[in-house]
């Protein structure tokens, strides 16, 4: 039983707070919407973290901030705290050379400059022992980015930020490193009063004096700096708590207070969302703050830590936003590269709420539509290669669709318990939690609770590129039946993707059997005992691969008539059988139906041989006719 305690601001009454009559629209579309205003945040960044920043270890970060949602322009002090790693003669800082340092405070004297982004103070720090420093600036922040924005919304100005993956320093002085976080974070703002402001952690304190309001939050978790976050409008607040199994979770969302009546079903949805990541993934992780949302004026949203900024709160965009709190926010990927740790796990998420909160047929429905996506090329690997390339470090296809359906298509590699069993063993890692992973992290765990080296699968599903089409070729014999098993993959990368591979025998009685075979190469030959007369075959029935054209072939159809090898990179030979009467010409047509080649004069007889080692590769249909029948079937050329 969950209970609900609600601060309106605005007066609003009379709401009617049932959860369960609530409907949940169909959000599929929403995917898209996520994914592209995450992309089109980062799309004018091209820096990267400066090196120089290595040398020493962040500890606190107190951000003192003069903001007025009215004008766009930051005026404050940044207070840092900081342990050298070796013995230093300097120090360096991120901050945009568009804002002035007015001054910076340290417990040495030094010289400093502010060049290049980069603010630099001369002075020796000794290592292992822990200094500070404070710096003052002003300015208006860079433009186009979408870092710091100021705007309206029914006619109350707004101003909000966003900093994944470089811009922090666009608004504040900070060591922009997605490796260090600090252990403890204060954002102390003072606003016009009449304005709220949505932050990272606890709000500790509101001190409104002189037409003013000072707002401190505090965090006790450590937090990386794109993380770091605030929003000041005049908000209308709806709060309430969500029994964790850990306790109440204070859940404070921040909501325009135009919208405020409109939303609040769709805010209800998270304390379910809530109780379902925390039962399945682990414990939430910043049970000693909060969870919220800040509403704000960009598409989608984004997963601040320990408070999401969303345009709205539909089922999916909420659903993604809240799982990186585990998968972005406790875990943080370490790498670029690595993105896929936390986008691939949110939208996978996403999935699995669907899968467990609505309908069977919509959770059908969010697999097929990533799994459209993510064969209609194809090559490209989840892992990002080249960081700068902001679309495809971004990319829909790859680092979300694809690295979401590599974790599902895991999870029925390995089985539920063995699955779940290690994404809780990986969030709950003391090396890992609150700090940051790489691929080979999850996988060690992933393989560990598995009970064998999935290095394999890595190298064919992370680093590899493209898909598997498979193709069964079958015949009963008695109450079993025979299968022989291959695919070709899609891109060169990857020779053999080695899969156990579901496969469902049926019939129009109503008869079925789904049965799992190991693949490990082609041509590999099976018996299965089925019990029943099989009329037809189906590779993957659950969309529980990543695979495009597969299909099959009953070879008691065929009267005797045999293609092999299949598939093959060259020639195949043709075996009509002795009823099949005599073979006058044979079509070959693309998968769209477009006529390749057309053979006129074909005589198995004499020449039995068909070249298609000029064709590119992929699935063909080949009819061959006689005097008194035509034949159809698919075969594969593989290069």
């Amino acid at each position: 039983m969950f209970r609900f305690i609600f601060l309106i601001l605005i007066g609003v009454l009379g709401f009617s707070f049932n959860l369960i009559a609530q409907g949940f629209p169909n959000d599929n579309s929403m995917m898209d919407e996520i994914i592209d205003a995450e992309m089109k945040q980062v799309f004018f960044k091209t820096i990267q973290e400066n090196p120089n920043t290595t040398t020493y270890d962040v500890k606190y970060y107190r951000l003192q901030l003069n903001i007025n949602p009215a004008q766009r322009f930051i005026r404050g002090v940044v207070t840092i705290y900081f342990v050298p790693n070796i013995d230093l003669t300097e120090i360096v800082f991120d901050l945009s050379n568009e804002l002035t340092v007015d001054s910076l405070v340290s417990n040495n004297s030094g010289i400093y400059s502010h060049i290049g982004n980069v603010i630099k103070l001369n002075h020796s720090f000794s290592a292992g022992v822990l200094d500070s420093l404070s710096i003052f600036y002003q300015g208006i922040p860079p433009q186009g980015s979408g870092s710091f924005v100021q705007s309206t919304h029914g006619n109350q100005p707004i101003i909000w930020t966003l900093s994944e993956p470089y811009g922090a320093m666009e608004w504040w002085p900070c060591k922009q490193s997605l490796t260090d976080k600090a252990d403890s974070l204060d954002l102390i703002i003072t606003v016009p009063e009449g304005n709220r402001v949505a932050g990272n952690g606890i709000l500790t304190s509101t001190e409104v004096a002189n037409g003013f309001a000072t707002v401190t939050w505090k965090s006790r978790y450590p937090i990386v700096p794109y993380l770091v976050a605030f929003a000041v409008t005049p908000y209308a607040e709806i709060s309430f708590l969500s029994n964790l199994q850990e306790g109440d979770l204070n859940v404070q969302n921040y909501v325009y207070k135009e919208d405020s009546s409109a939303v609040i079903n769709e805010l209800l949805a998270t304390d379910t969302l809530l109780r379902l990541f925390d039962s399945i993934v682990g414990p939430y992780p910043f049970m000693n703050e909060k969870y919220g949302h800040a509403q704000f004026g960009r598409g989608g949203g984004m997963e601040h830590q320990t408070m999401s900024f969303m345009n709205h709160f539909r089922f999916e965009l909420n659903a993604h936003e809240l799982a990186h709190q585990w998968f972005g926010d406790k875990i943080t990927c370490g790498s670029w590269q690595d993105l896929w740790l936390n986008e691939g796990f949110a939208t996978y998420f996403t999935g699995i709420a669907y899968e467990n909160l609505r309908s069977d047929s919509l959770w059908q429905g969010w697999k097929r539509s990533v799994l459209d996506k993510i064969v209609s090329e194809p090559g490209g690997s989840v892992f990002v290669l080249d960081t700068l390339n902001v679309p495809r470090l971004f990319d829909s296809r790859l680092t979300y669709r694809k690295g979401a359906y590599v974790l599902h298509m895991l999870r029925h590699q390995i089985g539920d318990d063995a699955f779940f069993s290690g994404i809780q063993s990986y969030i709950q890692d003391p090396n890992l939690a609150y700090k940051t992973a790489l691929t080979d992290d999850f996988f060690n765990h992933m393989s560990q609770n598995a009970g064998w080296d999935l290095s394999y699968y890595k190298s064919e599903w992370i680093y590899g590129e493209g898909y598997p089409s498979f193709n069964v070729q079958w015949d009963q014999v008695n109450n079993d039946v025979d299968i022989i098993l291959s695919q070709t993959t899609s891109h060169l990368s990857v020779d053999f993707f080695h899969l156990f591979v579901p496969i469902l025998f049926t019939n129009s009685s109503g008869d079925s059997l789904i049965q799992t075979v190991w693949h490990a190469s082609n041509s590999q030959e099976h018996r299965i005992p089925v019990g029943f007369k099989v009329e037809q075959v189906i590779i993957d029935p659950n969309l529980d691969l990543i695979s495009k054209g597969n299909f099959s072939l009953n070879t008691d159809l065929i009267t005797g008539f045999s293609l092999y090898p299949n598939p093959t990179s060259s020639i195949f030979t043709v075996k009509p059988g002795n009823d099949f009467g005599r073979l006058e010409s044979y079509t070959i047509y693309s998968l769209d139906g477009k006529v390749v080649r057309n053979e006129l004069n074909f005589d198995p007889y004499q020449n039995s041989k068909i070249d298609v080692s000029k064709l590119p590769s992929g699935i063909y249909i080949i009819s061959f006719k006689s005097s008194s029948q035509e034949i159809i079937q698919k075969f594969v050329v593989n290069h």
